[in-house]
Formats: structure tokens, C-alpha cells, sequence
């Protein structure tokens, strides 16, 4: 960001052809230039500071809005939830504060989006927020099906009309002569990244865990199965579709329904989806797991002894979240733990018991309201 905000400030209007090593370029939508550029005025030092700053008051607001869902919907939790779900994260959240990146950034305006839509009043804001998440990175379009299926058209159609509208604007701002072209240039450079990254080995994406144990097109070579790529993209999709289907409708034909526990179900596990099935999902990523995991968190003082499945599955993620740390795989004997961690990935496997385990104990109702 800071490369391109500078290059900007020189008089590169070329903003999708900056970069400041490979295939690690300026890949957010144009309005998002305009956003990043102030930051070219200071050193990377400080900007570097500033943006750490930025992203720590970004995670407590992350934890406030979580608290106001919470509450808008009725969910009876402890305080040290956030404490819980803080530690939980850790590794990953400490990774996103230092390395400076903007996944705080989208996990608030999703939830920002999402409370304001509740409160009936804001709904104009909400899609102009919607938008902006959209706009930062495109996986946050899995989040439109939540307001279909809240059949809320109204915040879907601003969403639309924002997200063309402040993106032409500020093209037109950037780069008065050619507009058109950075749009152009922001989704063939989307389009190209994420092919790149698709099973880069530091990628911890369902792409890539798939890649890992389903085929010997890697050169970890420890796969059970040997299915090419395109086979293993067609089942990452299939698998994804299925996933989303079920957030969607995670009490489908069970007889104990409650819309606000669904909504709030749906809610949790479509931001498990937008973080593992992301083509160019880091393990820094993962700190958009905050509200799932705090969700887990509120569930596990519920579900002690009620149900042996649910119980199997809390165990299997503290297995996993172990298993983040690398004195873990020290303690197991591996002598390089990055090594240990992307061989056997298990952040996308928390991922996915994860969601796992809301949706079962969505259906055994052990959301507890008050």
C-alpha cells in the first residue's frame, strides 16, 4: 500500500503495476487508492506505525461490533468471550497487527454492514459499507446471500449502485484520462494473482489443503489421493457450494427452527467460508474468525456432556489451534516448525471444524438465548 501510495504521489497513476516484490501488487478496487494514497506522505516507518495503530483500534472495534450483534440477537455469553476468542487467534492476530495488513480492516465493515442492516434505520448506510467490503476484497460478495435471503433487496440494489458509483468516482479522481483502464486493470490482475496463488505453499486455503493430501501435483508428496488440478478446483467449488447452502439454511428440515439463531448461525459460518475458500487466503487471514470463534467459545460452556459429537469436535479444535503454535510441532520433534505447519496446514482444518461444529450445535439448539 505504501509502495503505490508513493508511486502515486510521483506521478505513476498505474496503480495495478506497483509492486514491491512479485505478484504482491496494489490489488484493491480503485476507491480503496484514494483511501491508502495519505499514507505516501509519511516515511514507511511511520506509516508502518500509523497502520499497526490503525489495526489494533480495528480489532477492538471488531470486538464491539461482535458484542452488539451479540446482543441484538439475544446470545447470553460471558464477558471473557473476547478474551477467549483474543487468545484463541493470537498468533495470527499479533502476524496481522505486524505485517499490516487489512483483514481487520474487512471483518469490521462486514460486521458494521450487517449490524446497521438489524437496526432498520441505517440500511442506506449499511449498503454503502457493504459496498466498501466488496470493494477491499471480493470474497466479501459471499455476504450479499445473507440480505437475499433476508429477501432485504433494498440494501442489496444501494449496495450496487454505491459500489459503481464511488469506484467510478474515484477512478476518475486517480486517472482522469484513462478511468476505464483501472478498472480493466484491477480485475485482470485479480484474475492472473489468483491463479498464481491458487496452491502457493504459503497459502492456507482449502485450495491448498485439498492440493496437499488429494494430489502429488506438489512437492510435499504426501497425499493419500492422486486427483489432477482441475479436479481438485472442481471439488473445492462443489464443496463450497454445499458449505454455503448450508449457512444459508442450517436448520433444513429440523423440527426446532429459530430465524434469529439462524441468522446469526449464518452470520458465523459465512465468515468461516469467506476465509478458507479465499484463493489467496495467508494464515493472517484467519483473524476474520474472531466472531465464529467467540460464537465456539459461548457454545462450549453449553455443551459439556449434552453432546458427545459436539464434544468430539470442540476437542478436535483445540487439537488444531495447538497445533498453531510452533513450540507444538518442537515439542513433537520437528526441527523447522514453518516447515511442520505448511505441510500439514492446519489453520484451513480449524477452518473447517469449525464450521462444522456451529452447525451442529446450531441444530442440537445449543446457542443459548437469554
Amino acid at each position: 500500500m505504501h509502495h503505490m501510495a508513493q508511486a502515486f504521489l510521483h506521478g505513476n497513476l498505474d496503480l495495478y503495476h506497483v509492486m514491491y516484490q512479485p505478484n504482491f501488487e496494489f490489488k484493491y478496487a480503485p476507491i480503496w487508492g484514494l483511501f491508502f494514497i495519505p499514507f505516501g506522505f509519511f516515511s514507511l516507518q511511520t506509516s508502518s506505525i500509523l497502520w499497526e495503530f490503525f489495526t489494533l483500534l480495528l480489532m477492538i472495534a471488531n470486538l464491539h461490533m461482535i458484542g452488539l450483534i451479540l446482543k441484538r440477537y439475544k446470545i447470553s455469553y460471558h464477558p471473557l468471550v473476547y478474551v477467549a476468542g483474543v487468545i484463541v487467534l493470537s498468533k495470527v492476530i499479533v502476524s496481522e497487527i505486524m505485517q499490516g495488513q487489512t483483514n481487520f480492516l474487512i471483518s469490521y465493515l462486514i460486521l458494521l454492514s450487517i449490524y446497521l442492516s438489524l437496526t432498520r434505520r441505517w440500511e442506506r448506510v449499511s449498503s454503502l459499507v457493504l459496498s466498501l467490503a466488496i470493494s477491499l476484497k471480493l470474497p466479501a460478495l459471499l455476504f450479499l446471500f445473507f440480505f437475499l435471503k433476508k429477501k432485504n433487496f433494498k440494501v442489496l440494489m444501494w449496495a450496487f449502485i454505491f459500489f459503481i458509483g464511488t469506484n467510478t468516482i474515484a477512478a476518475i479522481l486517480l486517472n482522469p484520462m484513462h478511468p476505464l483502464k483501472l478498472f480493466s486493470d484491477w480485475l485482470n490482475l485479480l484474475l492472473n494473482s489468483g491463479s498464481f496463488l491458487l496452491f502457493n505453499d504459503a497459502s492456507r486455503s482449502i485450495f491448498t489443503l485439498f492440493g496437499r493430501y488429494l494430489s502429488d501435483h506438489t512437492r510435499f508428496h504426501i497425499h493419500f489421493l492422486s486427483f489432477s488440478i482441475e479436479t481438485i478446483k472442481g471439488l473445492v467449488m462443489t464443496l463450497g457450494f454445499v458449505m454455503t447452502l448450508i449457512s444459508l439454511f442450517p436448520f433444513f428440515k429440523s423440527k426446532r427452527r429459530d430465524l434469529e439463531k439462524e441468522e446469526v448461525l449464518t452470520l458465523s459460518t459465512l465468515m468461516i467460508l469467506i476465509v478458507i475458500f479465499n484463493p489467496s487466503s495467508w494464515a493472517i487471514n484467519y483473524v476474520g474468525l474472531l466472531l465464529p470463534v467467540i460464537m465456539a467459545v459461548i457454545v462450549a460452556g453449553h455443551i459439556l456432556f449434552q453432546s458427545r459429537i459436539s464434544l468430539t469436535l470442540l476437542s478436535l479444535l483445540m487439537i488444531c489451534n495447538i497445533l498453531l503454535h510452533k513450540k507444538a510441532w518442537v515439542l513433537m520433534g520437528f526441527d523447522r516448525a514453518y516447515d511442520a505447519d505448511t505441510l500439514f496446514l492446519p489453520l484451513p482444518i480449524f477452518g473447517i471444524l469449525l464450521y462444522i461444529f456451529l452447525i451442529k450445535a446450531g441444530r442440537d439448539s445449543l446457542l443459548v438465548k437469554t
